[in-house]
């Protein structure tokens, strides 16, 4: 099973309007834009958790994270379940900081 979507580890269920945990950036480099980010739901974490549970033999990797979405919790859950890929893909793009800019991201 392959997980796919533009920023797919920034997967955010508020439907249920309770569980999860408040959002948490993979570093203070980065920032949030989206003020529900904070609201009660389950995270990519939780996604990932429940489609791994479905059956052990089954492989589930993920690809087109965006690196702020990589809190502590999806990359123990990560090297904790054997039919997790353990790869990362992680899309490069520019290093200046002045074309990062005009590409409005909030890093650099």
């Amino acid at each position: 099973v392959v997980l796919l979507g533009q920023n797919v580890n920034s997967y955010h269920d508020k439907s249920s309007g309770e569980g999860g945990r408040g959002y948490e950036a993979s570093n203070d480099g980065f920032s949030n834009v989206f003020r529900s980010r904070d609201a009660p739901g389950n995270r990519f974490a939780d996604l990932l958790a429940a489609v791994s549970d479905v059956d052990p033999n089954m492989r589930v990797r993920f690809t087109s994270p965006h690196p702020k979405d990589y809190p502590t919790e999806l990359l123990v859950l990560m090297a904790e379940r054997d039919n997790i890929c353990k790869s990362l893909h992680m899309p490069a793009q520019s290093g200046s900081t002045s074309m990062l800019s005009r590409m409005r991201r909030s890093y650099s």
